[in-house]
């Protein structure tokens, strides 16, 4: 909502922007990809934060990061859901009904199937803009892996623009058509990343244990080793004490 208040901002300051549809779609692409990076920055702020505290309390606390992601998709997908209807649900308290420009629908259906799209596509945007982000954040030098999280944000930002460009097609059936196909293919694109970042984060955890394991059963054996040994002293200790007390019960009988 923040980039869409920027938007109309300049909108309004530049004259020039009312004339021509696409200044002002380039305008709104920008200042959203712009806040959505912004609000990233703010999560992993928080997230430094809180884990600061939990260790400070002798307790490791980690934000569920896929769960984080998913709530800021939905947060930007209901908040241009919520701005897209807004203007429309004032005409739609009057009498009669509104018809779209290229095709016989009506112009609260298309709008609605527009809103669903937008949405969902709010939320895949984010999940991979938010995933590859912090993957290519503890990434170093220019590895095989980086180029691909790079090329997975390209992705993301261009099909968000064309999205936008689809909206001017006059044709409502091939507008629907297109952004369908694009919504598929870029939830698979998100359900892929985030798949792949929940199976990197299992591996790296059972590593993690599969190092600890054998340190374990060291500690265990060594454990288990300095304890014989002590028994062991312990032992020699007493017969020592056994064979000197022996001794001078000898010396003590001759002496006699």
């Amino acid at each position: 909502m923040i980039s869409i208040l920027f938007t109309s901002l300049i909108w309004l300051a530049i004259p020039p922007l009312y004339e021509t549809n696409i200044w002002i779609i380039i305008v709104s692409f920008i200042c959203q990809e712009i806040t959505r990076y912004l609000f990233f920055r703010l999560l992993l702020l928080l997230e430094r934060t809180i884990n600061y505290h939990s260790r400070l309390g002798q307790r490791q606390s980690e934000i569920h990061y896929i769960k984080g992601t998913l709530a800021s998709g939905l947060g930007f997908g209901v908040g241009y859901v919520l701005v897209m209807n807004t203007g429309l649900l004032t005409k739609a308290a009057g009498p009669g009904d509104l018809e779209a420009s290229g095709c016989s629908m009506s112009l609260f259906v298309l709008n609605s199937f527009n809103a669903q799209i937008f949405g969902l596509l709010n939320v895949a945007w984010t999940m991979i803009m938010f995933i590859v982000l912090k993957q290519h954040k503890y990434k170093y030098g220019q590895t095989r892996e980086k180029q691909i999280l790079k090329l997975k944000v390209i992705i993301s930002l261009v099909s968000h623009f064309a999205a936008s460009c689809i909206t001017m097609i006059d044709n409502c059936t091939v507008t629907l058509i297109l952004l369908y196909l694009l919504l598929i293919c870029i939830c698979t694109l998100a359900v892929y990343i985030t798949f792949g970042h929940i199976k990197g984060k299992k591996d790296e955890f059972s590593t993690i244990i599969q190092d600890r394991i054998p340190l374990r059963i060291n500690d265990l054996n060594s454990g288990k080793k300095s304890k014989e040994k002590n028994k062991k002293n312990e032992k020699e200790k007493v017969k020592e004490k056994t064979d000197s007390s022996s001794s001078t019960t000898v010396s003590e009988s001759e002496s006699n």
